[in-house]
This record gives structure tokens, sequence and C-alpha cells, in this order.
């Protein structure tokens, strides 16, 4: 099943390919895994091993705004269509650059 990060990523891959990079820049990103308050409403059983993983692995709210301002900001037309993870240019996942994938591309954009 593909998630809806998946499928912003390969339309946002397919609208780059019709804009040149003078008129705008167009780019995703993945801040990673991020601490926040969105799982709190989880059951406990839950919520205590996403806690571990958050205190080990999850960056604060701040750090991963960063990221986002990287993107809007600071990385220049050399980027056009790609995805930054972690304030680099980073490759999209398997998937996105298979045979399946460009057809989800053409479907998606038509």
């Amino acid at each position: 099943m593909l998630k809806s990060k998946t499928l912003c990523l390969v339309f946002q891959l397919k609208l780059a390919k019709h804009y040149k990079s003078e008129k705008a820049i167009i780019n995703s990103f993945c801040p990673g895994s991020v601490h926040t308050g969105m799982t709190n409403g989880l059951p406990v059983c839950l919520r205590i091993p996403v806690a571990v993983m958050n205190h080990l692995k999850a960056q604060a709210p701040n750090k991963a705004g960063w990221n986002a301002l990287n993107v809007l900001v600071l990385v220049g037309v050399g980027s056009l269509g790609r995805l930054m993870v972690d304030m680099e240019i980073g490759e999209p996942p398997d998937f996105v650059k298979s045979e399946e994938g460009q057809r989800l591309q053409t479907m998606l954009w038509n």
C-alpha cells in the first residue's frame, strides 16, 4: 500500500520536470523523526515504545524546522525536483525510480 508521502513525492518529481529552475525550485524534504506531541493520544502500550524511540532518534522540532528553511532558502537551482533529507540532497526510494513508480507519476499527472 502506498503512503501519502510517497504519492506526494512522486507527484512533486513529475511537477518539477515541467518547470525551469528560474521560475520555481520544487523540492520535497523529510526531516526524519521529530519529537512532537502527536503521539500523546496513542494507547499507553504504544506510547511507551514510541517515547523510547523518540528519545533515542527523534530531533527537536526547531532542528526539523531548519530542514524546511534549508529547502526554502538555501538550496539552489541544482536541487530542482530533489528530495532533501537532513539538510542534504537525498535519493528517492527505489520504488519511485522503478518502472511502476514512473507509471504512477504519469497516472497522477494525468
